[in-house]
């Protein structure tokens, strides 16, 4: 009796963590942000940039369960116009017909997404005077 007590206490854990582990799944493949996104390029600014970048040398990893963007930057010292190292909490928000990511006090431009490609605009104001914008490239590395 005890024995078919064991066995049943296992079969309902075993169930429960499979089940868990699906809607884990669900959950990424309805989430085009998640994962890792190489920087590969920033174009763009009144110095009109063009600067490319290394895989690795700067990446983003977005997790969608949590909100979560981990900015991990290999160039030490190069934070140029974008989010800075580190743990940020970000969202998504709708904006006369555009799709923003906000990182803290960032609202970047979603301008396309799919399952390799990541494209986003920043916009700066200089100065009070004008718009600077920069265009960042990124390539899915997961």
């Amino acid at each position: 009796m005890i024995y078919k007590h064991i066995v049943l206490c296992s079969f309902l854990l075993l169930l429960s963590t499979q089940g868990c582990k699906i809607k884990r799944n669900v959950a990424h493949k309805n989430a085009p942000l998640h994962g890792i996104w190489n920087l590969v390029n920033v174009k763009g600014g009144f110095e009109a940039i063009d600067v490319s970048y290394e895989e690795r040398e700067i990446t983003w990893s977005f997790n969608e369960i949590d909100r979560k963007l981990t900015v991990v930057n290999n160039l030490l010292g190069n934070e140029l116009y974008w989010v800075s190292s580190g743990t940020h909490e970000y969202d998504m928000q709708q904006t006369n017909g555009y799709t923003y990511l906000v990182i803290e006090k960032f609202h970047l431009r979603l301008v396309t997404i799919d399952e390799k490609h990541l494209k986003v605009v920043q916009s700066i104001v200089m100065h009070g005077v004008g718009v600077s914008e920069y265009t960042l490239y990124f390539e899915k590395l997961n």
